[in-house]
């Protein structure tokens, strides 16, 4: 048996045991009408995975850890959370423990990572001071070396579980006094050592999770600093790679099963036939997404050999927002006993959600409020200006490229093809009042075609390259970025509907790069797949029109789906747009890069691909293809947006500053960016998936819908940032928000898709619930 195989069978083992006697436990309890103590349950379990050598699955074996894959450590927390096993009781002792495995001495590591990992001994963190919350280079905790010791003096505030604490890792001023990073020292302090005082805090849930800290000349052995004298900022910055990635994963895993419960709860109490809450169930599953795809980018990127800073910095906002938005829609549940305290009698779950929603308030508090995370982003990760006159990092990544990209192919797809655009797509044409959108741009669709698309993920049998349908999704959002005034996008979507159709040969044309549409009619919802407003297909002929066809008036292929004039079902007819029973009527296009007309088909000739069972399977398919396509778009649109007002934030001065300096404008393009990278984790996600099963619906269609609503969000927001020379025809902003209005309509609104998605999530509880009414 290999080592995989035998940690994964003597974790289960302790896991069943576990579960067995939680439920024993928890029984007795209940009857003998006392609580169990969660914390010391928590201790006592982890105390177990220690012995038993099943504690910290990624950290290396030589401190006590498993040293497990990625893999493995994701199905270490998946089968933990499963079972409902609870997590550390002290979740700050994996703060300090990574610096401790990177920095710490071999007697460090000795002393505190056994006891740590077996909650023998708590932690707490004292980082924060009266003067120094979000602003933590402005702590003045002083530390003076004395001989063997350090003396220190001074408060911390808002420490977490200081009363429970047997220790606290501390950040003290070692060097001069003011506002600087240098000088700051990193100690491990016994929290009862003489002159340490702790004063609880009592939070708004009516709980003292937090405390004061007084240091009077406090006695510290030297042999207790981790690192350098003076190199404590840096330390404080360091975490151990794969552990903090998983971690992230973890959380994930933690905010599923919580999500699963509020969804749960609101189906409990009768509010999933309310569409707002439908909605709001929706994006709140879309966060937890974007928080799991988040999660395994920052992983890539630590396997990498990367920083993740950015991918953390956007997601750690993100989740703090999430659990506020989480925890409001539990207490709308709760209905009008949300009026009660957490412990009224009758508070509804125990008072549970009433207390979560109190303690969510600090989510966006706590390790730095959302503004300075916000600020953060804004100035670390996009490079903006610094709101304290402190000048201008250099951006973690060109603004609107991703943040985290670890797979070659992909790096290099994106970098050449964006300079091929480059070179071609002449942007300024289209600003020209004279200019027509009849047709592509001959020199820009060869240039895409020289690389493959649009048939770069179809099987190589039918001329396609074959490649993961990451790759063609990567494409098409470059293409978007530079604004190429082809149909890309259009001609992908026919060509999957041919693939899945198993239209071979009307695939391989398009594949050898004949531009192509797909001709179906629409409504809010997407495609409109049966009825009377598909045109009628008498065996022979196609007769009737479809009103809005993108692409249609460029495409040398159209595939038209249609009725039998039997009634028997729908089919799938390739036609010719020169045939001259047809006429493609131009619509001036709400997007002047792209083109858009009305098919009217006056008894044409085509040739019938696919009918019956089949249409409806493969449109079935094609249609979370299609999707993605569009979604793709939308992240080079929402792209380019927000590369063009940190651009604009960053030159343009106003009162002496430039604007990017203000926090109303960094604040929106920080919101945006974080926006940005959600919709594109959960496309990239979504095209990882087996886009042939059906569990992949809600995937793609909450994808789709983050994608087109932050696509117009963040267009809006550039020509807002831009101000009046925004609004000017001469600005290319508007072609973005042209783009993003007219994709946020091409295969169904972002509301009708999160509703789907949401309507897939309730209907199995919906049915449990009638289930449990009719057993009553």
């Amino acid at each position: 048996m290999n080592q995989s195989e035998d940690w994964r069978t003597r974790l289960q083992t302790l896991l069943s045991d576990y579960v067995s006697r939680a439920a024993e436990i928890k029984a007795k309890a209940r009857a003998d009408g006392v609580k169990t103590d969660r914390i010391e349950a928590a201790r006592a379990w982890h105390a177990e995975l220690v012995d038993n050598g099943l504690a910290a699955p990624g950290w290396p074996k030589s401190v006590g850890g498993l040293e497990l894959s990625v893999q493995g450590q994701l199905d270490y927390y998946r089968m933990t959370t499963a079972a409902g096993a609870p997590p550390h009781p002290c979740p700050l002792s994996f703060i300090v423990a990574p610096t401790l495995i990177k920095h710490g001495t071999d007697e460090q590591r000795e002393r505190f990572l056994r006891p740590l990992l077996r909650a023998d001994e708590f932690w707490c963190q004292g980082f924060s001071e009266p003067g120094a919350g979000s602003d933590l280079a402005s702590l003045s905790t002083r530390a003076v070396r004395d001989g063997d010791v350090y003396r220190v003096t001074g408060q911390k505030v808002w420490t977490s579980m200081a009363d429970r604490a047997d220790w606290i890792f501390a950040l003290v001023r070692t060097g001069p006094a003011g506002r600087s990073t240098d000088g700051i020292t990193y100690l491990l302090i016994p929290i009862d050592s003489k002159g340490i005082t702790v004063r609880p805090l009592r939070d708004i849930s009516g709980g003292a999770h937090f405390a004061e800290v007084f240091f009077d000349d406090v006695e510290v052995p030297a042999a207790n600093r981790v690192g350098a004298e003076g190199q404590g900022w840096a330390i404080m910055r360091t975490s151990l790679g794969h552990e903090r990635a998983t971690a992230f994963l973890a959380d994930e895993f933690k905010y599923r099963r919580t999500v699963d419960q509020v969804v749960a709860f609101v189906v409990s109490r009768g509010l999933d036939s309310d569409p707002l809450v439908r909605q709001e169930i929706a994006r709140l599953e879309s966060d937890v997404r974007a928080i799991a795809a988040n999660s395994a980018r920052a992983l890539s990127a630590v396997l990498s050999g990367e920083d993740p800073g950015g991918v953390a910095s956007v997601n750690r906002l993100v989740k703090s927002e999430f659990e506020q938005r989480l925890h409001a829609l539990a207490l709308r549940a709760a209905g009008p006993y949300a009026a009660l305290g957490n412990r009224a009698a009758d508070a509804v779950d125990g008072g549970r959600w009433t207390y979560g929603y109190l303690m969510s308030r600090a989510t966006t508090i706590g390790a730095g409020t959302a503004e300075i995370q916000r600020n953060t982003i804004a100035e670390t990760v996009l490079g903006l200006p610094s709101h304290r006159g402190e000048g201008t990092r250099r951006a973690a990544v060109t603004p609107g490229a991703p943040l985290v990209l670890s797979d070659a192919s992909e790096i290099e797809l994106r970098e050449v093809l964006a300079k091929a655009l480059q070179s071609r797509v002449d942007v300024e044409a289209r600003l020209n009042p004279k200019y027509s959108s009849n047709g592509a741009d001959s020199a820009v669709w060869s240039a895409l075609t020289e690389f493959g698309l649009p048939g770069l993920a179809v099987d190589e049998s039918l001329g396609g390259a074959d490649a993961p349908p990451r790759l063609l999704y990567a494409a098409i959002e470059e293409a978007a970025k530079a604004l190429a005034p082809v149909p890309l996008v259009p001609t992908v979507i026919a060509l999957d509907v041919a693939v899945a159709a198993g239209a071979t040969a009307v695939a391989e044309r398009i594949v050898s790069g004949a531009a192509a549409a797909f001709a179906v009619p629409l409504n809010d919802d997407g495609w409109i797949t049966g009825g009377i407003e598909l045109p009628v297909w008498d065996g022979s002929r196609l007769t009737g029109v479809v009103p809005l066809v993108a692409g249609a008036p460029a495409a040398e292929v159209l595939l038209v789906l249609a009725r039998e004039d039997n009634g028997e079902g729908a089919v799938l007819v390739a036609v010719d747009p020169r045939d001259d029973a047809v006429t493609v009527t131009v619509h001036q296009p709400l997007d002047i890069t792209a083109t858009i007309g009305a098919v009217t088909c006056a008894g044409t000739g085509g040739e019938l691909v696919a009918a019956g069972s089949t249409v409806q399977h493969a449109l079935h398919i094609a249609r979370r293809r299609a999707l993605l396509a569009i979604a793709a778009d939308s992240v080079g649109v929402a792209a380019r947006a927000l590369n063009m007002a940190v651009a604009w934030a960053t030159e343009r001065e106003q009162f002496a500053r430039p604007i990017g300096s203000f926090q109303a404008i960094s604040h929106r393009c920080a919101d945006t960016l974080v926006a940005l990278e959600g919709a594109r984790s959960q496309v990239l996600a979504a095209a990882e998936a087996d886009l042939d099963a059906d569990e992949t619906d809600s995937l793609v269609d909450l994808a789709a819908a983050a994608a087109l609503d932050c696509a117009v969000k963040a267009t809006e927001a550039t020509i807002q940032i831009h101000g009046g020379i925004g609004f000017t025809w001469e600005h290319p902003a508007h072609l973005l928000l042209r783009r993003a209005n007219s994709n946020a309509v091409a295969v169904g609104r972002a509301e009708k898709l999160r509703e789907r998605a949401a309507l897939r999530l309730l209907t199995p509880l919906r049915h449990e619930r009638i289930d449990e009414a009719g057993a009553r």
